[in-house]
């Protein structure tokens, strides 16, 4: 963890915009014609920050469950790469943020964020460019009682 924190720290100042954080197929409307019109789900992941960082992060989770999920985000890496013109290096140091920010949202299956029907352990981390930090902080897993 501490070095993806000192490469991120290491990286140069670049525009920021406005992040989804989980542009997957269902949260892309598209018209008759295939064009996108919407946008939808803005959640846990929505920030400001690099470009690159959504890149990253929609190459990893646009077919995060499919067959040929390891397929789909080498492609999309390259596209990303090729076409807005991210460093693949980059792109991969993103999702190993990316990684370390959701380790316990998603599992193995259709049902994120648990595991064996537990509740997930709540992990708090946060990246900001402008400060130069990232931290990370694992908190208690916690049952929840049946009401």
């Amino acid at each position: 963890m501490s070095r993806t924190a000192a490469s991120l720290r290491a990286l140069p100042d670049r525009p920021e915009s406005v992040v989804h954080g989980d542009l997957v197929p269902p949260n892309v409307h598209l018209d008759e014609a295939g064009h996108p019109v919407a946008v939808l789900d803005f959640g846990f992941c929505t920030t400001v920050g690099d470009p690159a960082f959504e890149a990253a992060v929609t190459a990893v989770v646009w077919d995060m469950y499919g067959p040929d999920a390891a397929h789909h985000t080498a492609e999309l890496t390259r596209l990303f790469a090729r076409e807005p013109g991210h460093a693949e290096e980059v792109l991969d140091l993103y999702r190993k943020a990316y990684a370390l920010i959701t380790y316990d949202l998603f599992g193995t299956g259709p049902h994120d964020g648990t595991s064996a029907g537990a509740p997930p352990c709540c992990g708090d981390a946060h990246y900001s460019r402008s400060r130069g930090t990232f931290s990370f902080q694992v908190r208690e897993k916690t049952r929840r009682s049946a009401s």
